[in-house]
């Protein structure tokens, strides 16, 4: 019985980290294709330039990641808002 809790509480880590990301457009595509192989640490704690987060993405295709190029706009998109080596500006 122990297993099962056990199993289940992992399988559902990166989920429950992924609803701690900054909301915004792009969110739910992130959650989707980026902690469908690893959870949100990989990605929320680096602050990276527009260059280096496509750099990361086509990395991720290389590796076998299926992404539309609409997808791959949003999650660019969202990235960079949020994780960027430079603050966005308040609005």
């Amino acid at each position: 019985m122990r297993t099962i809790v056990l199993v289940a509480a992992l399988a559902a880590a990166p989920y429950l980290s992924a609803q701690s990301l900054p909301d915004g457009k792009g969110k739910d595509k992130v959650i989707q294709f980026c902690t469908a192989c690893h959870g949100t640490e990989e990605f929320a704690s680096q602050k990276l330039s527009k260059k280096d987060w496509q750099e990361v993405i086509e990395d991720m295709k290389r590796k076998g990641l299926d992404l539309k190029q609409a997808d791959y706009d949003v999650i660019l998109e969202y990235l960079v808002a949020n994780f960027n080596e430079t603050p966005a500006k308040p609005k």
